[in-house]
């Protein structure tokens, strides 16, 4: 037996009226895809698109995808812990210069070559560095292990925001820098 043509009635083309009702993309005869190039949920979403900046996604696209994947959106706990890091990023600069006004050293070898060239380049140097450093994990936070590195980066700068109190109150109340 050949192949054989199957038995499927032929469409006419639609009336005006018909044409008339139509909406959208289906006004269109024969209807066909309206899309310029690929289909962009084909792939995985990008680290950086342009649709970072419109907010489109806040999970994955199927169904049990929540892991290791790129979003659009972010949840306002994430922006909390950020907003807080750095704040405590600040406060250790802050509270390091006027450790340093005390007659203090600065244990750290990269920190203290910045503070050689000025409080200007340590303060900016120091917040660019931990800016990026939180823009990068911000990108990946659907990933498994960044939030709870989120979480123990503001940990860490709560535990430096008591030393430097420590610090502080040791060379205001003793009368030396310990």
């Amino acid at each position: 037996m050949g192949p054989s043509t199957p038995d499927f009635p032929r469409f006419a083309a639609p009336t005006p009226e018909m044409v008339a009702a139509r909406v959208g993309i289906y006004a269109r005869w024969p209807f066909c895809e309206g899309r310029q190039g690929g289909d962009r949920r084909a792939g995985p979403t990008k680290m950086i698109s342009k649709w970072n900046l419109m907010g489109v996604r806040a999970r994955g696209r199927r169904r049990g995808e929540d892991r290791n994947i790129y979003v659009d959106r972010y949840q306002s706990s994430d922006l909390v812990v950020v907003v807080a890091i750095l704040i405590l990023n600040i406060l250790d600069a802050w509270l390091t210069l006027i450790y340093l006004g005390y007659g203090g050293t600065e244990a750290n070898p990269v920190a203290k070559a910045l503070l050689d060239a000025g409080t200007g380049p340590f303060v900016g140097a120091k917040s660019l560095a931990v800016g990026a450093c939180l823009l990068f994990l911000v990108l990946h936070k659907k990933f498994k292990v960044v939030r709870p590195a989120l979480h123990v980066i503001a940990g860490f700068y709560g535990a430096l925001l008591v030393y430097h109190l420590y610090l502080q109150a040791s060379a205001l109340i003793g009368g030396n820098v310990v």
